[in-house]
C-alpha cells in the first residue's frame, strides 16, 4: 500500500485460519508478501491452498458454504478473489455458496435491556440493564448487532457499557441468512483454547490476530525462518 506516489510501496501479507462447521481447529496459512496490486492473486492462490488441504473425503455431490470472517471492511477486490475460488468449486460439487462477514465493535450503536437487573454482589450491581451474552439484535438486511459481554462478564460495577460486535454481510454474499451467521460467530467465542471462559472476539479473528502479533515480533528474531509458518506448523496452535 502506498501512503503517496513517492513512498516506497507497502507489502501486504495475510494470516488465514481454518474452522470447520463445530469449530475444530484445522490450519493456518500466511500468503506470501505482495505488492497491494497484486494482493488479490495472492488471497486467490493461498484461499486455494487452504481448500486444498482441508479438501479431503469431500464428494462431487456434496454442498459446500464457505464464510469468511473479516476484521475490516472487505474491499470488491477481495470478494471478487473469493468468487473466482468458488467459480473454480462450483463444477466439481453440487452447490457452493458463500458469506463475507464483516465484524467490528468500531461503530456507534449500543445495546440496553431494560428487564436485565445486572449481577448483584453485596451492595455492588454490575452490569445493570446490559443485555446478556448472545443477545442479538438486527440493524437492517445486512447488518446485526450481537452482545458478547454481558453482566457476568463484566469485572467492576463502574465498567463502562459494553459495546457489541456489529456484523455486517457483504453485498456480494449468496448466503446471506444473519441469524444463522449471528450465531455461528458467537459460538466461535466460546472456542479458544486460550482461555477456558468466553471472550469477546470469535476464535477466528482471535488466532488469525495472534499469529500476526507474534510473526510480527519473530521477524526480528535472527535466523527465523518465517516459512515454518506455512509449512510444519500449519496444522499446529503453536500461537497459543
Amino acid at each position: 500500500m502506498k501512503t503517496s506516489r513517492l513512498t516506497t510501496p507497502e507489502r501486504v501479507v495475510g494470516i488465514t485460519t481454518v474452522f470447520s462447521a463445530d469449530g475444530n481447529y484445522l490450519l493456518s496459512n500466511r500468503s506470501k508478501e505482495a505488492d497491494y496490486e497484486a494482493y488479490p492473486q495472492e488471497l486467490l492462490r493461498s484461499l486455494e491452498t487452504c481448500i486444498d488441504d482441508v479438501r479431503n473425503g469431500w464428494q462431487p455431490g456434496d454442498a459446500l458454504r464457505l464464510i469468511f470472517h473479516v476484521f475490516k471492511p472487505l474491499r470488491d477486490t477481495e470478494a471478487q478473489a473469493v468468487k473466482l475460488l468458488v467459480g473454480k468449486l462450483a463444477g466439481q460439487y453440487a452447490k457452493v455458496e458463500f458469506a463475507f462477514v464483516h465484524l467490528s465493535d468500531a461503530h456507534d450503536w449500543a445495546l440496553f435491556d431494560q428487564n436485565s437487573p445486572g449481577r448483584s454482589t453485596g451492595r455492588q450491581v454490575r452490569g445493570r440493564l446490559v443485555p446478556g451474552r448472545g443477545h442479538a439484535v438486527p440493524v437492517s438486511r445486512s447488518e446485526m448487532l450481537l452482545s458478547v459481554t454481558g453482566p457476568w462478564d463484566m469485572k467492576l460495577p463502574l465498567q463502562g457499557l459494553p459495546r457489541p460486535l456489529l456484523l455486517h454481510l457483504h453485498r456480494e454474499s449468496t448466503f446471506t441468512d444473519l441469524e444463522y451467521l449471528a450465531g455461528q460467530v458467537f459460538r466461535f467465542t466460546a472456542l479458544s483454547w486460550r482461555r477456558p471462559y468466553p471472550s469477546a472476539r470469535p476464535v477466528t479473528i482471535m488466532y488469525s490476530d495472534l499469529i500476526a502479533g507474534l510473526l510480527g515480533q519473530l521477524w526480528h528474531v535472527r535466523n527465523w525462518n518465517s516459512d515454518i509458518v506455512a509449512t510444519d506448523l500449519r496444522g499446529s496452535g503453536w500461537f497459543l
